[in-house]
């Protein structure tokens, strides 16, 4: 997660759209990169206590709260609009990366949904709600 990393340390990006995008396509890269082992890795954390731990706790979960706190510091500073309860926003971003990235794959529409269409289309759904106004910084 070194792009979420990073932008949790800056106070003011010069353009926190573009940010946003790069966040959420660091996390589309990750997932699909990982989606043959990720399937295996949440059927081990169901019955083994150091998976789990691994998996959600250190993993999922923490990154999960990364996102949360990024979303919050840039909403903070009015460099992105608001929603209802960002923790909610954040775990929405994650399930649509991690269904369009990895478990669309699985299913028996994936063919009609082209790898890039699906990529392209996942950033801008995720950074749409959240873009900053028209002339805001």
């Amino acid at each position: 997660m070194p792009v979420l990393k990073a932008a949790v340390g800056v106070d003011d990006p010069p353009d926190a759209r573009s940010e946003l995008a790069a966040v959420a396509a660091e996390q589309y890269s990750t997932i699909e990169r990982l989606r043959g082992v990720l399937p295996v890795m949440g059927a081990c954390a169901a019955d083994l206590p150091a998976p789990e731990a691994m998996y959600f706790g250190h993993g999922r979960r923490r990154r999960i709260d990364l996102l949360s706190e990024y979303l919050r510091r840039r909403v903070a500073s009015g460099r992105l609009r608001t929603l209802p309860d960002l923790a909610v926003a954040a775990q929405i971003v994650t399930e649509t990366v991690a269904w369009f990235g990895w478990k669309r794959h699985e299913g028996r529409d994936a063919s009609r949904l082209g790898d890039e269409a699906a990529r392209r289309t996942v950033g801008e759904s995720v950074c749409n709600p959240l873009a900053p106004c028209e002339g805001a910084p």
